[in-house]
């Protein structure tokens, strides 16, 4: 087996790790003379701001370029805003319908969803038509029990459950603009 190592020391604060990933390929059928690859992907802390140099390095360390895989490119892809929801209020706690493409055919571990204590971020990665779907809800009306609060995928919606920390009602949910 090879080893490759790549050195972005000065990429450390340049990447947002928690939508960094990585994936192994394998070349071949699972034979002794076939070659797996790893294939890392990085995320922009800053979208706007350009690698400088990476594939340069890349390329002087041995590195190559290979096409991203589905879930690669999903993951590069611009967000898309999941716009389409509706939301239900009940005394211990709240359900939220969001409308997502495909949702059920998406593999269970592309979806993401972050509760917070007051507030929660979705997201979907769509590998077959290579979208990435975004949902944020910067301000609960209340406080949340973030061990209390899952998501499902039923009937072809993405259904998020929080459980309130007081039983009061709610009126509005604050979307990320």
């Amino acid at each position: 087996a090879e080893t490759r190592v790549l050195h972005i020391k000065r990429l450390q604060h340049a990447i947002e790790p928690e939508r960094c990933a990585f994936e192994v390929y394998s070349a071949g059928a699972g034979d002794a003379a076939s070659e797996d690859e790893v294939r890392v992907t990085l995320a922009k802390a800053d979208a706007a701001r350009a690698w400088e140099g990476l594939a340069a390095e890349a390329g002087s360390k041995g590195g190559r370029s290979a096409p991203p895989s589905p879930r690669s490119a999903a993951r590069a892809a611009p967000p898309t805003a999941i716009s389409s929801y509706s939301w239900l209020d009940l005394d211990s706690g709240a359900r939220i319908f969001l409308n997502v493409p495909g949702i059920d055919a998406i593999p269970r571990e592309d979806i993401a969803v972050t509760f917070r204590d007051r507030s929660l971020d979705v997201e979907v990665l769509d590998a077959s038509a290579r979208k990435r779907y975004t949902m944020a809800i910067t301000e609960l009306p209340d406080t949340i029990v973030v061990p209390q609060c899952n998501w499902k995928v039923k009937g072809g919606q993405l259904v998020l459950y929080v459980r309130k920390w007081a039983k009061i009602g709610w009126s509005k949910l604050q979307m990320k603009r």
